[in-house]
């Protein structure tokens, strides 16, 4: 048996698990895509791309207040892109 151990740094961490959100987002799996979003920020909390996509989603849901506070955090993490 081979075991092997490693970590990725958590900006890629938080990378990985958004690419898992868009993947089970256009799957059409929208909870699993927004516990994905939700995992990218615990690890990496200024992923604004990751805070657009959750409030995107939140918004769809209609959950208007959440989607509202994460595209502010969206917008002041990367105010070019939105």
């Amino acid at each position: 048996m081979i075991s092997a151990e490693f970590s990725l740094p958590s900006g890629h961490l938080g990378a990985t698990y958004f690419s898992l959100g868009e993947s089970l987002e256009a799957q059409g799996k929208v909870d699993d895509a927004i516990r994905a979003y939700q995992q990218a920020l615990q690890v990496t909390p200024d992923l604004g791309v990751a805070h657009g996509a959750l409030g995107r989603l939140l918004r769809e849901q209609g959950q208007r207040e959440a989607a509202i506070a994460h595209y502010k955090k969206a917008i002041d993490q990367d105010p070019q892109q939105w």
